[in-house]
């Protein structure tokens, strides 16, 4: 029953101050076979307007959206609209799109572990053109249909408004925030996280929490937001899975049922890639790894409840 694929960042990861493991970077390790095992974050865009080789040909995604689109499905692509990679070619050409110290050096994202990108610096409305450029770059090309906003209220909500208007100049586009600020859902984004309501199942799964703080928690949900804005639920994804453990560590016996909760409440489930099959490892974030592909009882859950969630009038 899925409409929409979210491919996470498919563009070239920057080289220069690659992530490794821990505290390391690529450069810190000496062995060169070590080395090639990590292909650093794909949160640190070398190009904003190129395809990672890794994962194919321009050519090759173009089929990929060209058959979504034959099957009545929509493709998004992530955005990393906050911070860019080491190598990117603004660093060069357009330095003062960049956040800099008092030493006129450009810097990580304060306050972040995230030293392996250059934190842009939004209060140059000329970075607003480039970035929102970029972004209509893929709808006119490629003929995406939307973008999942990485950390979206780190950005200002003006620059998404001031974007978002010019991709629907091109096209009616799906908008997806990692974030439950209000105001972004107030004209740029049709959907955000539901990161409170992922982590207060966590707890009700841990025995930590009754099921009357779930109650509370939808009275301010329908107090807070407004009758058209989407929250995604999910019991894992990307940064859950490989930071904070698998489903079977999070929510052990409860699993099941938090999965089953996940499709009956409002809002839109997420399909972390490998979570149809069950997956109980921790994928390792910044190097080559893999997930299952045999089916088992989890897909044949989610198929059930695929149909249910788009079959039934009350979901």
């Amino acid at each position: 029953g899925v409409k929409i694929i979210w491919l996470m960042p498919v563009f070239p990861i920057s080289e220069k101050n690659r992530k490794a493991k821990g505290d390391l970077m690529v450069h810190d390790i000496k062995d060169p076979k070590e080395r090639e095992k990590y292909l650093g974050s794909y949160y640190a865009v070398a190009d904003y307007q190129g395809v990672n080789p890794e994962f194919g040909t321009e050519q090759d995604l173009q089929n990929l959206i060209k058959t979504a689109h034959e099957n009545d499905m929509y493709v998004i692509l992530d955005w990393v609209a906050n911070h860019s990679g080491w190598d990117n070619w603004w660093i060069e050409k357009h330095p003062e799109y960049y956040t800099k110290n008092e030493k006129g050096e450009i810097i990580h994202p304060a306050g972040t572990v995230w030293t392996d990108t250059a934190d842009l610096n939004y209060d140059n409305k000329d970075l607003w053109n480039a970035m929102a450029s970029a972004m209509i770059y893929w709808v006119d090309n490629y003929n995406i249909d939307g973008f999942r906003c990485d950390v979206a209220h780190e950005v200002p909500t003006e620059f998404w408004n001031y974007a978002v208007q010019g991709i629907r100049d091109v096209k009616p586009v799906f908008m997806l925030a990692e974030s439950e600020e209000k105001s972004l859902f107030d004209y740029a984004f049709d959907m955000g996280y539901n990161w409170e309501g992922h982590h207060l199942m966590n707890e009700m799964a841990q025995g930590k929490k009754p099921l009357t703080e779930w109650d509370a928690y939808m009275d301010r949900v329908a107090a807070d937001y407004q009758e058209d804005d989407i929250l995604m639920n999910f019991i894992t994804n990307h940064d859950e899975n490989s930071w904070n453990g698998t489903v079977k560590e999070r929510m052990g016996d409860a699993s099941e049922l938090m999965l089953v909760f996940n499709y009956m409440i409002p809002g839109m489930p997420l399909i972390y890639s490998g979570q149809e099959y069950g997956l109980d490892h921790r994928l390792k974030f910044f190097e080559k790894d893999q997930i299952p592909h045999e089916r088992g009882r989890v897909w044949e859950l989610m198929e059930k409840l695929g149909t249910l969630k788009n079959t039934h009038p009350a979901l």
